[in-house]
């Protein structure tokens, strides 16, 4: 199901450090004065519930808690007038007096521009003076100024030591961003195992990030014996503190009943709740879900609004799929313009597959103008990207000559990238291109060597191929049976080409027992999906009988129908039949059809244009023709020129 992604690490730095609320980093501010030990013999709760004179007495008389206190006070206004000018006097005066929280809450002032103008360079120092003399939270925080580097020069290095500091003393933010920097081997060795160790000490604390990151430890065995209950036990610890990633997550295991017995209502409940909480992978799954009719009837309209949410946030997989259902009209009116915009949205956000779907619509004209050459430059862009998609599609291109100059060696290299990233058309494709010698030296061992690649994973057009590969015996031993196993695969895949090689097995009895009933059931298969060999195939079948009750009428339409698609055989089989003596002569037609048929690049249907015309002017009216373009006594030479060519003459 599409809604269902594979489990990624999913490590969350805070969303931006930049919009902490005043509120918040005030209100931490006030967390850390009670907290903090103090040779004053003041205990901390007696400086809490301090009325506002007796706190000022404090602060007057030199105390630096009081003066920490009193200023965050002043800043919210909180049991005294606001006064923001008075609230940096005094944070600044506790800070001189090398009190730590008042250092680190001078540097966060600093850092935001919160009542005083916003200064990196300052707020580096308040931070460093607060960090050296141990105070975790200002550690933090400067690893964060380092990491950032917006009006500074990024220093990494100095990040990583600040960060491990606030780390050791117990910050549980900083504990797990340093499991995220050995997650992803940021500027240090990548070790799961030393993520995992600081992504358990943060969730110990409460963390919800770090119980998130460690259920997604547990899920991969990352750093951790696999333990996918103890991933949906972190999971839920952090899903119950309202985390929208670790609600996401653990909908996805109750979906599929990975650690826990499946329950897809409780799996929905989550999804809403994680796409109610702003994550937009949950939103898009969600969306996904409406669409599908999972645990209820299909809302298209609300389906819809939940991928334009997750789209709002950038979300490429959303922006792809609504440019999907405007080009295909699902659940929206079909519009291929809104299409185009959405596939041009995801590409200005270097989502490579963007440049894929984009490419096609320039590739087909679709709401565009054709332009193989545009849509050559999308799938370049793609590719370069690594969309084996648009791997696959420049190799097609070289490989036909679309909008470039045909080149088989160029086609097989783009052929082997994407098949590398695991493309199986690319693979099916190599295949071909070493069965033909195109671009590679013909080897039809190296052929089946690639189809079996593809057919092993499930290729339709891979299966068919092998398939083929044993009926021929080119590069294997020949084997029906085997040819017929390869073919039913394929055919169950709804691979028309197979569908009708399988009949062709069944009417003749190689690899199979022969039954003509089974023949024409696969013809028919092959026909109703328009393959016009499989369409000459059920028109044979009704001609002679076989499978089926015999029917000229029948095997006129069906052959019609293939002859139409410029299938000679079908073309063939329609003159010889309108040229027969029977109740359906008609030489007309028969020439048009053998004109059709020499036409397509058949020489020998020319020999029996020729045996025709002579029958025809030596005859005169008494040859039966159910045309009604002419009514003379006579057909010399130009009028049947004329009839072939479908003029009436007068």
């Amino acid at each position: 199901m599409q809604t269902i992604k594979e489990l990624n690490v999913r490590f969350l730095f805070p969303a931006s450090w930049r919009q902490l609320t005043v509120l918040a980093v005030l209100c931490s501010g006030i967390a850390a004065c009670v907290t903090e030990n103090t040779s004053k013999p003041i205990s901390d709760s007696r400086y809490a519930a301090m009325v506002p004179q007796a706190l000022q007495q404090y602060a007057r008389g030199g105390d630096p808690k009081a003066q920490h206190i009193l200023a965050v006070r002043l800043y919210l206004g909180e049991g005294v007038e606001r006064n923001l000018e008075l609230a940096v006097r005094w944070m600044t005066e506790s800070a001189k007096q090398r009190y730590a929280p008042a250092q680190h809450g001078l540097g966060l002032m600093y850092e935001e521009g919160l009542a005083l103008p916003a200064d990196d360079g300052r707020a580096e120092f308040w931070y460093k003076q607060s960090a050296e003399s141990g105070y975790a939270k200002a550690q933090y925080n400067l690893s964060k100024l380092y990491f950032r580097g917006e009006h500074r020069k990024q220093d990494i290095d100095k990040g990583i030591r600040w960060l491990r500091k606030a780390a050791q003393n117990g910050h549980p933010k900083a504990e797990n961003d340093l499991g995220v920097i050995y997650a992803t081997g940021m500027s240090v060795e990548q070790d799961d195992k030393e993520a995992f160790k600081w992504y358990r000490r943060a969730a110990q604390r409460g963390y919800a990030r770090a119980q998130n990151n460690v259920g997604v430890m547990y899920a991969a065995g990352r750093g951790v014996k696999r333990d996918e209950r103890e991933a949906v036990r972190w999971y839920t610890l952090a899903a119950k503190k309202k985390y929208a990633v670790a609600q996401y997550n653990l909908a996805n295991m109750y979906f599929k009943g990975i650690g826990v017995r499946q329950n897809k209502q409780e799996a929905i409940r989550l999804y809403q709740l994680a796409a109610e909480g702003g994550y937009e992978k949950a939103q898009y799954s969600f969306g996904l879900l409406y669409a599908e009719g999972i645990g209820g009837k299909v809302d298209s309209d609300v389906a819809v609004q939940w991928l334009n949410k997750a789209a709002d946030k950038q979300y490429g997989p959303a922006i792809i799929k609504l440019g999907q259902w405007y080009e295909k009209g699902v659940g929206v009116k079909r519009n291929l313009k809104s299409a185009l915009h959405f596939y041009h949205r995801a590409s200005k956000l270097d989502i490579p597959d963007a440049y894929y779907f984009a490419g096609k619509m320039y590739q087909f004209g679709h709401g565009v103008s054709q332009s193989y050459k545009t849509a050559i430059q999308y799938y370049r862009r793609g590719a370069y990207l690594g969309s084996h998609h648009c791997q696959y599609a420049m190799g097609l291109m070289y490989e036909k000559g679309f909008g470039v100059k045909k080149d088989f060696n160029k086609a097989v290299d783009w052929y082997r990238k994407a098949a590398q990233a695991g493309n199986l058309k690319a693979i099916s494709s190599l295949g071909l291109m070493h069965e033909n010698g195109r671009g590679v030296q013909q080897d039809f061992k190296q052929a089946v060597r690639w189809y079996r690649a593809a057919a092993n994973r499930g290729d339709a057009e891979g299966q068919f191929n092998l398939g083929v590969m044993y009926y021929s015996g080119d590069g294997v031993s020949t084997d029906y049976d085997k040819a017929v196993k390869w073919y039913r695969k394929a055919a169950e895949q709804g691979k028309v080409e197979a569908q009708n090689n399988l009949g062709y097995m069944f009417e003749k009895g190689f690899g199979v027992q022969k039954d003509f009933h089974k023949a024409f059931n696969w013809y028919q298969k092959s026909a109703n999906a328009g393959d016009p060999i499989g369409q000459y195939n059920v028109g044979v079948m009704y001609y002679k009988g076989r499978g089926v009750g015999l029917s000229l009428t029948d095997a006129f339409r069906w052959l019609q129908r293939s002859a139409e698609q410029g299938y000679v055989n079908a073309q063939l089989h329609l003159a010889n039949m309108y040229s027969a003596d029977s109740n359906d002569r008609d030489y007309v037609a028969a020439l048009q059809w053998y004109k059709r048929a020499k036409n397509v690049g058949y020489a020998p249907a020319d020999a029996n244009i020729r045996k025709l015309r002579r029958i025809m002017t030596k005859q005169g009216r008494r040859v039966r023709t159910k045309t009604k373009l002419y009514a003379g006594p006579t057909f010399h030479s130009q009028v049947i020129d004329q009839l072939i060519e479908g003029q009436k003459v007068v």
